[in-house]
């Protein structure tokens, strides 16, 4: 097991170009419910505030009051991305931290939207869209918001979830808050339809919002570890019991083999879900010197 004191200062990127059919469907069929809402909410997972914003959606929702949502507080250092949360301000009305997970800062959502856009009719409320790139926890969100806002019970309908990027497949309404009457438009994820930037697109493949066999198990897993060891989070040390820090994912799958048994594959995606789950640390990938 190697000890190095420094790291690999660069990764190889590869190339990927992804944008299943479905998308181009689900897009039209947003753009068009997106003219009659009141607010657009565009949620972005808090490990990758700038790397899981979509410009596409903000474009075309310009002029509509705009609340940036950065979910899953719960894995992210909350004292970086708070200040990388300062400079997203400029691009919307608010910008919230919330753990979908924990329901943590769950009130601010609300009392946000109340603030921007008060219901013009009480009997008639307001719409809000809640949008993104895919797996950033949309419809955890729209859950949330409707049980704690008590306009959730077992027999009705909730919002599609699950671990795998495009769960939702189509757009959906939902009513999550009585008083003010508030209702949401549920969206699939919408990818860009071009990642110009490689490191951008590896970073979303590490969050779950790029399928595993896309990028492959074995680069995600591989970038995972150079991340780590770049901002010095040497959690999965501890985790695996490794005799010390490596750059050398190699090295890293030899020794789980003599515990687990397990081909690289697997445990490449073992690790990618420990990171995926909090168990190696709470990060935040995008730096300020990014933006």
């Amino acid at each position: 097991m190697s000890m190095t004191s420094q790291f690999r200062s660069h990764f190889p990127i590869p190339k990927i170009n992804w944008f299943p059919g479905h998308m181009k469907k689900a897009t039209d069929e947003m753009l068009k419910k997106i003219k009659k809402c009141d607010v657009f909410i565009e949620v972005r997972d808090a490990r990758i505030p700038y790397s899981s914003s979509n410009t596409f959606i903000s474009k075309n929702a310009i002029d509509k009051p705009k609340i940036v949502i950065l979910n899953k507080m719960d894995l992210c250092s909350v004292t970086y991305t708070n200040q990388l949360a300062e400079k997203i301000k400029d691009e919307c009305d608010k910008v919230l931290l919330f753990s979908a997970a924990t329901n943590q800062n769950i009130n601010l959502i609300l009392d946000a939207v109340k603030k921007i856009v008060p219901p013009k009719f009480k009997t008639v409320g307001s719409w809000m869209m809640i949008g993104g790139v895919p797996n950033v926890g949309k419809s955890s969100i729209i859950n949330s918001l409707r049980r704690k806002s008590k306009a959730f019970n077992s027999n009705k309908e909730v919002a599609t979830t699950g671990p795998e990027p495009c769960v939702t497949r189509g757009v959906q309404g939902f009513k999550v808050s009585m008083n003010p009457l508030l209702y949401v438009i549920d969206t699939p994820g919408i990818m860009l339809p071009r990642l110009d930037n490689a490191e951008k697109a590896i970073r979303l493949a590490l969050i779950g919002a790029i399928r595993d066999d896309v990028v492959g198990a074995d680069v995600i897993c591989d970038y995972l570890l150079f991340c780590l060891n770049k901002h010095r989070m040497f959690d999965y040390v501890k985790k695996y019991d490794l005799p010390g820090p490596t750059d050398v994912l190699e090295e890293v799958l030899l020794h789980l083999q003599k515990k687990y048994h397990w081909d690289d594959q697997a445990l490449c995606k073992a690790v990618i879900k420990h990171f995926r789950e909090g168990k190696l640390g709470r990060i935040t990938l995008d730096r300020i010197n990014e933006y």
